[in-house]
């Protein structure tokens, strides 16, 4: 699938609801950029081990900024620890198979040519995220390299956090997930990754990246997962 093949997600109405949609409209658009609701859990979470990403996998997701189906790929290894991973505008990365950790290195992503392409240096990890419970911490500090080789003076801090277990209403369902909350810092400036796992589904279910520059960026749910 490619841009323009972008599934889009929309109602279909009666033709009584007609005269209510223009009013709906702006009020729509505000729930789908919210804040999820979040309810308590059914029962008590066991720990969640850490989910093995299947290779050479595209994960289909709904995309509720603007009600679209995207997708991103997970690429067999060509060094035997990290994961290849590609999105459907051709961002290219590679990481762990931890979406709390860092890529430690990217190309052909954004518009910023200077930030297209980069890499992660000198990665310092403390603590321990998993299993997944409650309190557990995990923090990375490291140096950002741009795509001209110029490594940047301050280091940036990702510091993620198990914040507490919530049920929530995904497009894959009604679930009870763990929330982890991650913030990463540089200087002023910060951005907020707020990642919900389901113990169920042995996968993050909801994702949202927010910016202190720009507010919400990034606000996707997990539809399914199918081999390439």
């Amino acid at each position: 699938m490619n841009n323009a093949d972008e599934k889009i997600y929309k109602p279909t109405l009666a033709p009584a609801a007609l005269t209510l949609t223009i009013a709906a409209l702006a009020l729509a658009a505000c729930v789908a950029k919210s804040t999820i609701k979040e309810n308590p859990v059914a029962a008590e979470l066991a720990p969640m081990q850490k989910p093995v990403r299947a290779v050479n996998h595209r994960n289909y997701e709904l995309d509720t900024l603007t009600n679209t189906e995207i997708y991103y790929d997970h690429l067999a290894a060509t060094d035997g620890t990290t994961l290849n991973g590609r999105n459907h505008k051709g961002c290219q990365w590679q990481a762990t198979d931890d979406v709390m950790t860092p890529t430690s290195a990217w190309a052909n992503c954004g518009s910023n040519p200077e930030w297209q392409a980069g890499e992660h240096k000198d990665m310092v990890k403390r603590g321990e995220i998993w299993p997944l419970a409650v309190g557990n911490k995990v923090s990375y500090s490291y140096f950002q390299v741009n795509a001209r080789g110029n490594q940047q003076p301050e280091k940036v801090t990702r510091t993620c956090e198990v914040k507490n277990t919530v049920n929530i209403d995904v497009a894959a369902g009604n679930l009870d997930t763990f929330k982890v909350v991650c913030v990463r810092k540089k200087g002023d400036w910060s951005k907020t990754w707020t990642v919900y796992y389901s113990p169920a589904l042995a996968q993050h279910v909801k994702f949202v990246r927010q910016s202190s520059n720009n507010g919400i960026e990034h606000n996707v749910e997990y539809l399914r997962s199918e081999p390439i």
